[in-house]
């Protein structure tokens, strides 16, 4: 089941959860995929534009993240939270990307410490950084620039979904941060 809210909007998340308690009773599974990418030399980068992009990327993964938890214990459910953040995120560093790469490695930070602190709850909370994904947000990669990843080209959104099933599935993996990106980072 999937939910419409502004991620970016606390009272949009609180009230996108309450419809979801109303309805389910609980949650079990939260992937926070949402996010917003601007390219752009920190000098000639609108402020308002990078509150956006900080605003959706990060308080976005924590709002939702937050109030997935709340649901989590208020019914004694063990669950699973993964994030999508982005090799960016992890170190691939690209000329005019550091608000994006801040953002990225802010959500990878935050899901690391929320593991530690979800343990004593058996809440699992892990990370997925893709590389290049066919999707709106790459429709400016060249193909320079996935020459070198597998199959000389970006993943497909599923090949993302098939490591976050992963993440869920696996019983004993929480903190970690599973990189997809057919060897971009090697």
């Amino acid at each position: 089941m999937y939910c419409y809210c502004d991620v970016s909007d606390e009272m949009s998340v609180k009230n996108a959860f309450k419809n979801i308690e109303t309805k389910f009773n609980h949650v079990d599974i939260l992937v926070n995929s949402a996010g917003v990418n601007r390219n752009g030399i920190i000098l000639q980068y609108p402020t308002q534009e990078m509150q956006q992009l900080i605003q959706t990327n990060v308080m976005g993964t924590i709002f939702t993240s937050k109030e997935a938890v709340k649901l989590m214990i208020k019914h004694k459910k063990q669950g699973d939270i993964v994030n999508i953040s982005s090799v960016i995120g992890n170190g691939r560093n690209n000329p005019g990307q550091s608000i994006y790469a801040s953002s990225k490695a802010a959500i990878v930070g935050f899901s690391k410490s929320l593991a530690k602190e979800l343990i004593p709850k058996g809440i699992k909370v892990n990370i997925v950084a893709p590389g290049f994904v066919d999707t709106d947000m790459t429709k400016q990669v060249s193909v320079d620039q996935v020459k070198y990843v597998l199959g000389s080209s970006m993943a497909d959104p599923q090949d993302i979904s098939q490591g976050v099933i992963f993440l869920i599935e696996s019983k004993y993996i929480t903190g970690h941060v599973l990189t997809i990106d057919g060897g971009l980072t090697l």
